[in-house]
């Protein structure tokens, strides 16, 4: 089984964050806490995906052999990141709109052989609650429906709503099927970021994970615990 995946926040921090982070780290390492690299991330979603390839941020590609990615590609397009970054916490106009996605774009073209290098996608997964919003907005099925039921995100129906989402302000956002009042200002940031990266890897849909980083820990762990008998 191969595949592509995409994240867009899973470890979005500010600066300040950032740097609590690593004077936090060693205090927590000697606690016995066990802290993840971006890559480490990466492949711990990765188990919970069940396809070879999983993402922190953005993007990440592996291929199952011992369950370990073939590469691990992360980059800073966390949605959130992207709002701060150039919308201000303002509504953005279509030369924001314009700016943000001639940079999502040049990011992730940038290094796109990087992850190509292993060969050619099969098969294409996202791991995001932001994503998992954008595949609700065009038409995936609802949480109520259970975690096992196939959710798509396609590029052709994303396309058609991206205008329609940045015209909306935040009430109309909050009002669509699954978007939150608090992440609202995610929905336009990532919609550019999914649109960028089908496009780029000719993609024509992804499919959404139920599970993500969270999971993928768990199995880590599991896996080491001594088999009992």
């Amino acid at each position: 089984h191969a595949g592509d995946a995409m994240a867009d926040d899973r470890s979005d921090a500010s600066a300040s964050d950032g740097d609590a982070a690593r004077l936090a780290e060693p205090l927590l390492r000697g606690a016995g806490v066990q802290v993840l690299t971006h890559t480490e991330a990466a492949a711990a979603a990765l188990r919970a995906d069940g396809v070879r390839a999983c993402t922190v941020h953005v993007y990440t590609r592996a291929r199952f052999a011992d369950e370990a990615p073939d590469v691990a590609w992360s980059l800073p397009l966390g949605a959130a990141r992207l709002a701060r970054a150039h919308f201000g916490g303002g509504t953005p106009d279509a030369d924001d709109i314009k700016k943000l996605r001639r940079s999502i774009r040049a990011e992730i073209a940038r290094d796109a052989g990087h992850l190509l290098r292993v060969g050619p996608p099969d098969h294409a997964a996202a791991t995001s609650k932001t994503f998992r919003s954008l595949a609700r907005i065009c038409g995936a099925a609802p949480s109520s429906e259970g975690p096992l039921v196939q959710r798509l995100l396609p590029l052709e129906e994303l396309r058609a709503w991206i205008p329609k989402l940045v015209e909306m302000d935040h009430d109309e956002l909050a009002s669509l099927p699954g978007v939150s009042s608090s992440r609202t200002h995610q929905i336009v940031p990532g919609a550019l970021v999914a649109e960028a990266c089908m496009d780029i890897f000719d993609l024509e849909a992804l499919e959404v994970c139920p599970w993500a980083l969270r999971e993928g820990v768990i199995l880590e762990k599991l896996d080491q615990l001594p088999v009992l008998g």
